[in-house]
């Protein structure tokens, strides 16, 4: 399946993607489009090698130097290559699956492309943290969620089954899985994605989601009480 990833047979070194305004998470699928010079090597050399990209953020001011390396935020995205197209005139369409949360330690930009060599971040849960009754709470609070706060309602469907099998189905990989079926912020899945700790993104989650439906004055009823502790 497109998430499988063995940390032990990844090189470390990945190429990084940078754009503005895409972040994607673990389980979730992004389509892209690539038509620059160097992103077209990027790619190849993708496809001839892991098939992994990083998709990074690009912070704020990158507009100047954009033709450069302009700063990325180090908490990227690994993902794999699960279709690709090339097309007469050079340009790709790929679609990329996300398969692990990694922060860029150290840069080689001696390419066209920029190569990031990365730590992989795996899901940390307290051994007294419940997953099986969050997972319950959560699957709870979402039923009441407004259906435009829904991206992708069957793949929302689909991850609300997996829900009903925490903790056989680790609750970090669906609450990504959920995220990605959602209208949310960039900075939403901002700090989604900078987050490692399960109870905390579990979380950023539902307060983000709260906060949006008090702001949009259609808050789920009855409102979900707990909160969950980041330890």
């Amino acid at each position: 399946m497109e998430l499988d990833f063995d940390p032990s047979a990844f090189s470390g070194n990945v190429p990084l993607f940078p754009l503005p305004g895409a972040v994607i998470l673990p389980a979730g699928l992004l389509p892209l489009h690539v038509f620059e010079d160097r992103y077209r090597d990027m790619l190849g050399d993708a496809l001839a090698g892991e098939r992994l990209v990083a998709l990074a953020h690009l912070l704020p001011g990158y507009e100047e130097h954009y033709e450069g390396n302009p700063e990325i935020d180090p908490y990227v995205c690994v993902g794999r290559i699960i279709m690709d197209q090339q097309l007469p005139d050079g340009r790709y369409n790929m679609v990329l699956a996300g398969v692990r949360r990694a922060r860029v330690v150290e840069e080689d930009q001696s390419r066209t492309y920029r190569v990031g060599r990365v730590e992989i971040l795996e899901d940390h849960c307290p051994e007294a943290f419940d997953e099986a009754e969050t997972a319950r709470r959560l699957h709870h609070f979402l039923e009441q969620l407004p259906q435009s706060f829904v991206r992708h309602g069957d793949r929302l469907g689909r991850a609300m089954l997996l829900l009903d099998q925490v903790p056989t189905a680790p609750l970090g990989l669906v609450v990504d899985l959920l995220a990605d079926t959602l209208e949310l912020s960039l900075p939403t899945r901002l700090a989604l994605l900078r987050e490692d700790r399960v109870p905390s993104r579990v979380a950023t989650l539902t307060d983000r989601l709260r906060e949006r439906a008090r702001t949009s004055g259609r808050a789920p009823r009855p409102l979900w009480p707990p909160r969950f502790s980041a330890n």
